[in-house]
C-alpha cells in the first residue's frame, strides 16, 4: 500500500472547524451522512460506512458510488461476543465500524475526528452534526450510556491491534478521556499543521 494513513471521520460536533479537504494525504473513511456534504461530486469520503437501516436506505437511494459504500453485515453491527459475558451483545456504532474497515483495508495509521464518545462533557459526547435531519431523530440518538459503552469497544480495538497507530484529533480546549495505550495518542487542532506538514 502506497499510503498507510486513513482518516476516520465520525459526525460528532467536535470535528466542526476542520475542512476535510485540507487534511494531509490519506484515505478518508466517513460515517453515515457525511456523504451529504460532498454532493454531487463525492470527492470525499473515499469510503463511506453505515450500520443503521434508515441512513443505509438513504445512501442506497442516493447517487453516492456504491463501490465505495460499506454497509455492516450482521456480525459487524454488534460488538464482539468475546467482549461480553452474556449472550446479549450490544449493537456497535458506525465510528468503530469505520475503524474496523480501515484496519481490514490495510491502513496502519488512523487519525480519527468527530468520535465524540471520548469527550468528557456528556452533552458534547452525544452531539451530532446532522441532528434533526433524516435518520438522525430522537429514536436514533445515542445516549450517554451508549457513548460510554463505545469507549469500551474502542479500547478493545486498540488493545487487539497493537501494530495500528491510533490518533484522535480534537479542539484544543475540549476535555477528553485519553486511552492508556502505547499505540494511541490525542492530537489537538493547533498541532494539526505541525503534525501533517
Amino acid at each position: 500500500m502506497v499510503n498507510d494513513h486513513a482518516y476516520v471521520i465520525g459526525n460528532g460536533t467536535s470535528r466542526l472547524g476542520i475542512d476535510l479537504r485540507t487534511l494531509g494525504s490519506g484515505t478518508v473513511i466517513g460515517c453515515n451522512a457525511l456523504y451529504r456534504d460532498f454532493a454531487p461530486d463525492y470527492d470525499l469520503p473515499h469510503i463511506l460506512v453505515a450500520i443503521d437501516d434508515p441512513i443505509t436506505d438513504e445512501i442506497n437511494a442516493s447517487d453516492f458510488p456504491e463501490d465505495r459504500f460499506f454497509h455492516a453485515e450482521w456480525e459487524d453491527q454488534h460488538e464482539p461476543m468475546a467482549m461480553h459475558r452474556s449472550n446479549v451483545v450490544p449493537r456497535s456504532n458506525a465510528g468503530c465500524f469505520a475503524i474496523q474497515t480501515a484496519i481490514r483495508e490495510g491502513y496502519t495509521r488512523l487519525t480519527c475526528l468527530g468520535l465524540d464518545f471520548l469527550v468528557v462533557d456528556q452533552d458534547q459526547a452525544v452531539s451530532n452534526v446532522y441532528d434533526g435531519s433524516n435518520a438522525y431523530g430522537q429514536e436514533q440518538r445515542a445516549s450517554n450510556a451508549d457513548s460510554r459503552a463505545r469507549m469500551g469497544f474502542l479500547g478493545h480495538l486498540i488493545e487487539n491491534n497493537p501494530d495500528i497507530s491510533f490518533e484522535f484529533l480534537y479542539p484544543d480546549a475540549l476535555s477528553v478521556y485519553e486511552p492508556d495505550a502505547k499505540n494511541c495518542r490525542i492530537i489537538r487542532f493547533s498541532d494539526l499543521v505541525k503534525t501533517y506538514k
